[in-house]
């Protein structure tokens, strides 16, 4: 036998934090079962670095040649980058309006043309990696309708999802503003 498994299971001490009549101290830990798995191996079956190594570097290779020779691996990767085109385009042309994503306005103007270079460069590293990827694995014209409407999909999934992260920031955007002058 290569290696041998020991299931133990022990009580472990985790803290549940409760507060404190006045002072909010954490009461002390109550117990609660926790499962440890060990896995033994004898000295003589451990594997030196250089075999480490080499067992890492055969299993590296065979992942990326079964994904080179799979077809929806390529056509999922092929409507990924699309859909990054897509999302990076629709960065540069709204652009004061991503940049909510990661800032709020008012913006100086040097950071403004900041993200309007980021936003630039990622639309063009995305450009770049389907050319690469097109290149390197070129579709089949019978490949073409079904990576685009794998795309398509993920393109829909993407803005529903954008939209919502920003009408969630013009809603806390606007409760900000409604609380201002309030004194509670």
């Amino acid at each position: 036998m290569l290696f041998r498994l020991r299931d133990r299971s022990r009580i472990s001490e985790h803290c549940i934090s409760r507060w404190s009549d006045s002072r909010r101290i954490a009461r002390p830990p109550r117990l609660l079962w926790e499962r440890i798995l060990r896995i033994d191996i004898p000295k003589d079956q451990l594997l030196n670095p250089s075999e480490i190594a080499a067992t890492t570097n055969s299993a590296k290779e065979g992942w990326q040649m079964r994904a080179n020779n799979d077809p929806v691996e390529r056509r999922m990767t092929i409507a990924f980058i699309f859909t990054a085109i897509c999302w990076t385009l629709w960065w540069n042309i709204q652009w004061k309006r991503v940049m909510r994503f990661w800032v709020r306005p008012p913006n100086r103007p040097w950071v403004q043309n900041a993200f309007r270079a980021f936003f630039a460069l990622n639309f063009l590293g995305a450009i770049w990696q389907l050319a690469t990827e097109l290149h390197a694995h070129p579709l089949a014209r019978r490949e073409i309708v079904p990576t685009m409407e794998i795309a398509a999909v993920m393109c829909v999934i993407v803005a529903i999802v954008s939209s919502l992260v920003l009408w969630m920031a013009q809603y806390r955007d606007r409760k900000q503003r409604g609380n201002v002058g309030i004194v509670g």
